[in-house]
């Protein structure tokens, strides 16, 4: 007979993927990252293996996957004494394109009473959020795949950032010279943005530049000439702005291009000024940064978009949206 239930918790969402991206990206325990928890798997994710939680000044806790049925569900079993506290996911698909991820929590055992309160503490009020921030987590993974071209590497770690540097400046002059001489007077304008454009901000050792063509959506208007030079075409996002970026030959750069008359020009611009003159603002974006970069992030672009918040606090001062 099996174990009565003491304490079992169910949430469910729905995201834009399919149901073998959801799986992929869920069971890939790179993706379970949750400062300041530390998640670790002894072997493949499969039947059997166990893994670790760690969390800062506590005893690791072990659990072991079992049930796994690839592509539709597994369940994550943590020992406690006398107790069993089991973590069960799903993976339905909703429609083409569209699947709903359930988990659900239960705790059994003789003792398992003795940590009901503990469990429910720990998830009655957080399940919901953390399961939507889960999908909000595969679906953007899901539009920066599919906004890639080629090989697209998770960085699994904090990002670098560092001091000013007043070289920066002309590493983009270098760099824009190359650009103008492969376009001519298909380039529109050609500027610097981005934190490596800001004197005395903190920033990733990337340049990125901005350059507004005729037509982004045209890229055998600039693509081939850039590609001539050693630039690879590495974004491709056709619902936003078309928006295309390229990365540099010698020079880790970010050339993002745009049509003329895009409003993310001037926001870009906008946001750089900005910060150049407002010394208040520079330090908030600043410190914001410097927060967001210790955490562990699977993509760079998840970093980027943790500062939206910020960004817009401070577009909002300068005038911007």
């Amino acid at each position: 007979m099996p174990d009565a239930i003491a304490y079992q918790l169910e949430y469910s969402v729905e995201a834009d993927v399919t149901p073998s991206f959801a799986w992929n990206w869920r069971t890939d325990i790179v993706n379970w990252s949750d400062p300041p928890a530390q998640f670790l798997l002894d072997g493949p994710f499969d039947t059997g293996s166990w893994g670790t939680t760690l969390f800062p000044g506590q005893a690791p806790l072990r659990w072991q996957i079992r049930d796994v049925r690839p592509g539709r569900s597994f369940v994550i079993d943590m020992p406690l004494d006398r107790a069993l506290l089991s973590f069960e996911w799903t993976f339905d698909a909703v429609s083409e394109g569209r699947t709903r991820i359930t988990q659900r929590i239960v705790l059994t055992g003789d003792r398992a009473t003795v940590y009901a309160t503990d469990v429910q503490a720990s998830f009655g009020s957080t399940l919901a959020d953390g399961m939507t921030r889960i999908a909000e987590g595969m679906t953007r993974a899901s539009e920066i795949r599919a906004a890639t071209i080629g090989e697209l590497k998770p960085l699994d770690g904090p990002i670098e950032l560092v001091d000013y540097s007043p070289r920066w400046p002309a590493l983009f002059a270098e760099e824009a010279v190359r650009v103008r001489s492969a376009l001519g007077d298909k380039v529109l304008r050609l500027e610097h943005v981005g934190s490596t454009a800001v004197p005395g901000l903190v920033a990733k050792p990337i340049i990125d530049m901005v350059l507004v063509v005729g037509d982004s959506a045209d890229e055998t208007a600039y693509s081939p000439r850039l590609e001539s030079l050693g630039y690879i075409l590495r974004i491709r996002e056709p619902g936003w702005h078309q928006h295309r970026m390229f990365k540099g030959r010698d020079t880790d750069i970010n050339l993002h291009v745009f049509s003329a008359e895009c409003p993310e020009i001037d926001r870009m611009l906008r946001f750089r000024d900005w910060l150049r003159g407002n010394a208040a603002d520079r330090e908030l974006y600043a410190r914001t940064k410097t927060e967001l970069a210790g955490k562990r992030w699977t993509y760079v672009q998840s970093y980027a978009d943790a500062k939206t918040a910020v960004v817009a606090e401070i577009m909002q001062r300068a005038g911007g949206v």
